[in-house]
């Protein structure tokens, strides 16, 4: 089972995260720690060697004058400081290798079985690949539509991928299969990016929009204001608090007949409790009269139209990727893209047709794929999706040394999560 199927199942079963409940900052925000587990605590958890009875030092390095090694400290090296500062002197924390690090027995007995442990490791770390040693990539702009742009010939979301200096997003099937599956089907990030958001700008700037919009909320208002459901739940509560006055009053009389201490103990308790019963739905039903109470529908209508002016404020000032990136979320933009094989002079490209693009919760034109996207999985497993038998897969195996820093960005920011 991977590491993010064991998270989504410690979530719904409810098991606490290991900071459940406190507060911690990330880039000066302070915030409290949710209670969703994610895929590389469940990896940190797996990594630690404390569960084979295995204390470790010397893990990370980060000291901006000196720097750990087995044999003492150290001078720092051009290589501790990041590429793109060497004049500013900003030093960066780095990961040393296993073979630079301090470990020693620890005083209990393991966990686990350390052969099992060790097999663990060499799990995570095949499964790793290539993104191990990378850090969270921390530049929206370079993204702006992750996880936002799809291939309607397969249904796959498109990632990600660096292009000249630029970047563009192709099809995450073809890459996932090796180019066994799907097409090169790709379209440019800038490009596609500034698309979207004029069609959001068309939307939102429609000297129209607001006369309709305004219109739709009075006939929603209307057609809410039968308070017909609203009627029938304070019934039931009423209902329910009769019920509990009577068992109330059957109760008390219990009571005056007690014979003994524990007699008496046990039905001053359920007097107890069907009094609090009482008192919460006393309140329940107060809450409801008070909604039932006619709402000052232009005030609400005011509210939203308020909302849209915001919105529209900012679809006409966008200047930049990160800004273009909150305005795709806030309306939740999806672009769906077909492709199609054209003869351009005497290659055969695959080439833009049609499309889509979605707002707020319109269900997508397509089925999207829903299932395994590793690239074991995928090339094990027949698609409908025509194949491309021609086409060599190729495999590129590259490490991450201890001391290089280099940014992982594909379909999604690694930073986007906390």
């Amino acid at each position: 089972m991977p590491a993010s199927q064991v998270a989504k199942l410690l979530t719904e079963e409810g098991v606490p995260t290991p900071d459940a409940g406190r507060w911690r900052k990330d880039r000066g925000q302070k915030h409290p720690v949710s209670n969703i587990w994610s895929q590389s605590t469940v990896i940190n958890i797996g990594r630690n060697s404390l569960l084979a009875a295995v204390s470790s030092y010397g893990r990370r390095s980060m000291g901006d004058q000196l720097r750990y090694t087995p044999d003492g400290p150290r001078e720092l090296r051009d290589s501790d400081y990041r590429p793109d500062s060497l004049t500013e002197n900003k030093p960066k924390v780095i990961r040393n290798a296993s073979k630079d690090l301090i470990q020693a027995n620890a005083k209990f007995e393991p966990v686990v079985d350390p052969q099992e442990h060790a097999n663990l490791q060499e799990i995570l770390d095949k499964r790793a690949g290539r993104q191990r040693g990378k850090p969270r990539a921390q530049k929206p702009d370079q993204n702006p539509l992750g996880c936002r742009t799809f291939d309607m010939n397969c249904g796959w979301p498109m990632y990600r991928v660096p292009s000249n200096g630029s970047f563009r997003y192709k099809c995450g099937l073809y890459q996932q299969s090796h180019a066994q599956q799907c097409n090169h089907n790709h379209v440019d990030g800038p490009t596609a990016a500034k698309f979207v958001l004029s069609c959001i700008k068309q939307r939102l700037l429609s000297p129209r929009l607001l006369g309709k919009v305004e219109v739709k909320l009075r006939e929603m208002a209307r057609s809410k204001s039968n308070d017909s459901l609203n009627q029938h739940e304070i019934q039931q509560k009423h209902s329910q608090l009769a019920e509990v006055k009577e068992e109330l009053q059957q109760v008390e009389k219990n009571l005056a007949r007690a014979k003994t201490d524990r007699q008496y103990e046990v039905i001053s308790q359920e007097f107890d409790r069907l009094s609090a019963q009482e008192e919460s739905l006393q309140r329940e039903i107060f809450k409801l009269e008070q909604i039932d109470q006619p709402m000052d529908i232009d005030q609400d209508i005011r509210k939203v139209l308020e909302t849209i002016e915001k919105l529209t404020g900012l679809a006409h000032k966008v200047e930049s990727f990160p800004e273009a990136k909150l305005l795709f979320d806030l309306v939740n933009a999806r672009l769906f893209l077909k492709f199609e094989a054209r003869q351009v002079e005497r290659r055969v490209l695959n080439k833009i047709v049609g499309g889509k693009v979605t707002f707020g919760d319109t269900p997508p034109p397509i089925k999207l794929y829903e299932g395994a996207t590793t690239r074991r999985k995928v090339k094990g497993t027949t698609n409908p999706v025509k194949e491309m038998p021609n086409r060599s897969a190729f495999s590129s195996k590259t490490s991450v040394s201890s001391a290089e820093e280099v940014n992982s960005l594909r379909n999604v920011n690694r930073g986007d999560r906390i």
